[in-house]
């Protein structure tokens, strides 16, 4: 039986990777979904594809684990990040839900052969439950000490008490909104979660302040993963600071090509290079 994609959670942008991965598990069109929400999983697991790699974006992928529940697996790094980037599942063992963005933006920045100083903290700028990935993502890059921001200065505060009972070693400080803009260059990487809407003023301030790039140091990396900054005419302000501006596409197929890898027991090198072609 071939096995299904089903993508749950995904945004616009992530539904683009939808289709090469859908082509590299060489699944047909009728077994696979990129418009799936996580209520709905269930059914569709159990009634039409019992064999399948599931995707995860968003709330989806802390949910997933509650869906889950004491039936299914959960890898180490899944366990003690509380977030799951996706689910395998097949009619022989248990659903498994695994996480694999750590190793894939460790593939990507390896690949293209982009280091930092890694004495430098890191910043996650915007809260959700993909920060929690985010941050795992940067601790696994051999940072100690990561800061995060976000409009609401409670969700900040939330979210670097959460991760410090989770990533053990790992120094997390909540930065005030206010104090975006006065950090010290003391940031070797730095990653931008927040959208932006036309509605927000208060994220669309964010974005502004963000663009100054103060808290980078030279020859830090930064990394768009929304391409909020790019949308409002920030690149070329970020890459006058001296910064390697990283594309986080980059990292997206390196997550995809690691969950393929997973679900084929084939190389994640050659199945980045199936998913990478035009």
């Amino acid at each position: 039986m071939k096995r299904a994609l089903i993508s749950v959670g995904a945004d616009d942008r992530e539904k683009t990777f939808h289709a090469p991965m859908a082509r590299a598990l060489d699944t047909s069109d009728r077994n696979n979904s990129d418009d799936v929400h996580l209520n709905r999983l269930s059914d569709l697991v159990l009634a039409d594809h019992p064999v399948a790699l599931v995707r995860l974006f968003g709330e989806a992928g802390r949910e997933a684990l509650t869906w889950l529940g004491a039936h299914g697996r959960a890898s180490s790094e899944t366990a003690v990040i509380g977030y799951a980037d996706g689910l395998l599942l097949d009619q022989i063992e248990p659903p498994r839900a695994v996480s694999v963005l750590p190793q894939g933006m460790l593939a990507a920045l390896a690949k293209e052969k982009v280091t930092f100083d890694m004495t430098g903290a890191g910043l996650i700028v915007g809260i959700s439950d993909f920060t929690r990935s985010i941050a795992a993502s940067i601790a696994r890059l051999g940072v100690k000490r990561i800061m995060l921001v976000d409009t609401d200065d409670k969700a900040s505060e939330k979210m670097a008490a959460a991760l410090s009972r989770r990533l053990i070693g790992i120094q997390f400080e909540a930065i005030s909104r206010s104090r975006l803009t006065q950090i010290p260059a003391e940031a070797s990487i730095a990653i931008n979660l927040t959208y932006g809407f036309d509605d927000s003023i208060l994220e669309e301030s964010i974005l502004e302040d963000v663009s100054y790039l103060n808290f980078l140091r030279s020859g830090g990396v930064w990394m768009d993963w929304t391409g909020a900054t790019i949308e409002r005419g920030f690149s070329d302000e970020i890459a006058n600071a001296g910064a390697t501006v990283f594309d986080s596409d980059h990292v997206r197929r390196w997550r995809d090509a690691s969950l393929l890898a997973l679900a084929t027991g084939r190389r994640a090198e050659d199945c980045f290079e199936e998913i990478s072609k035009k």
